[in-house]
């Protein structure tokens, strides 16, 4: 289980992004530090939060039980993929937040965001510009278009290596 409370600042800023009554998913949920802040800032938001760990995902319902957020935020157990690949809902907003992979899962992401949509999406790379680049023309590979409305490194992860976040406005 992988909790980093040097993140906070960046969970914080995505919660203060949410609108009311959004959809919001959180692919990688972990134990649940931004499905249950942005519960808790937006109490009109829908979140799922799904995550594969078991351990985490004791610790993810136990998380929205104590933090009363249960009418909110509905925690499934499993691979993001496997989940997502039979749904025909679609959300506002997206968090991708699995550095080391997430660009494996950039497909379904874009497929069940809508179009107009958001994705914080965040991978561990050098560059900004590269990456960003990177993650455009993968997405166009996928058929879908893409705008970076926002980036930065949020921690540093080794020399000259960070985690990096990508605001991604799905167009189409």
């Amino acid at each position: 289980v992988f909790f980093n409370p040097r993140l906070s600042g960046e969970r914080l800023r995505v919660a203060n992004g949410v609108k009311p009554g959004e959809e919001v998913l959180d692919m990688f949920a972990g134990i649940g530090p931004f499905s249950i802040l942005i519960a808790k800032k937006c109490p009109s938001c829908k979140i799922t939060a799904i995550e594969l760990n078991p351990e985490a995902y004791n610790y993810l319902v136990q998380n929205i039980r104590l933090n009363k957020v249960e009418k909110q935020v509905t925690a499934i157990h499993g691979d993001a993929r496997e989940v997502l690949r039979t749904k025909t809902r679609r959300f506002d907003r997206i968090i991708m937040d699995l550095p080391h992979s997430s660009i494996d899962f950039l497909d379904i992401g874009l497929d069940v965001c809508r179009d107009g949509g958001l994705i914080h999406f965040y991978i561990a790379a050098k560059s900004i510009q590269e990456i960003s680049e990177e993650v455009k023309e993968r997405a166009r590979e996928l058929g879908h278009e893409v705008d970076v409305e926002f980036a930065r490194e949020v921690l540093e992860i080794a020399p000259r290596r960070y985690t990096i976040v990508l605001d991604l406005r799905k167009k189409r």
